[in-house]
C-alpha cells in the first residue's frame, strides 16, 4: 500500500512538473489598430518588459515593416533589427533587414535586401542577397 501511494505521489510530482515546464516564463500582450500591430513580451514573474515586436500593414492587410525591440532598463525600448517589405503586384520584391547601431542609437546605415526573382508564370526562381550603404548624399 504505500508503495502504491509513493508511486501515485511520484506520478503526480512528474505531471505537474511537465505542466510549468511547458509553459515558458513570458507573457505576450498585443495591442493593435487597422494598421498597427504591437506584441509586447514580459516575464511572467516580474513583470518587467522583455521584447516588443512592431507589426505596420497597408490598408490591404499587407505586411510592410517589422521592427523589433529590446527593453533595456536605463534606456527604454531599443532597437535590434528591423525588416521593410516591398511588393510588386501581389508578389513580394523585395526585404530590407537593418539592424540597430548601438553606437548611434539609431538604425544602421547597412541594410541587407533580398530580391526575390520570380519566373514569367509567378513562380519564385531565386532569391539574391545584396548590402546597401543606407547613406543619403548631399547635392550642391
Amino acid at each position: 500500500m504505500k508503495t502504491r501511494i509513493l508511486s501515485l505521489a511520484v506520478v503526480v510530482l512528474l505531471s505537474v512538473a511537465s505542466v510549468y515546464a511547458s509553459n515558458p516564463k513570458t507573457k505576450v500582450y498585443s495591442n493593435s489598430n487597422d494598421r498597427t500591430k504591437e506584441y509586447i513580451t514580459v516575464d511572467s514573474e516580474t513583470s518587467k518588459a522583455l521584447s516588443k515586436s512592431v507589426f505596420n500593414y497597408d490598408s490591404d492587410g499587407t505586411i510592410k515593416e517589422r521592427a523589433l525591440y529590446q527593453w533595456i532598463e536605463n534606456q527604454g525600448w531599443v532597437g535590434t533589427q528591423k525588416y521593410s517589405y516591398e511588393y510588386n503586384s501581389d508578389k513580394l520584391a523585395t526585404i530590407v533587414y537593418t539592424k540597430w547601431d548601438k553606437e548611434t542609437n539609431a538604425w544602421g546605415n547597412t541594410s541587407k535586401h533580398l530580391i526575390h526573382v520570380y519566373d514569367r508564370s509567378g513562380e519564385l526562381l531565386a532569391v539574391e542577397e545584396f548590402e546597401v550603404e543606407n547613406k543619403l548624399m548631399a547635392s550642391k
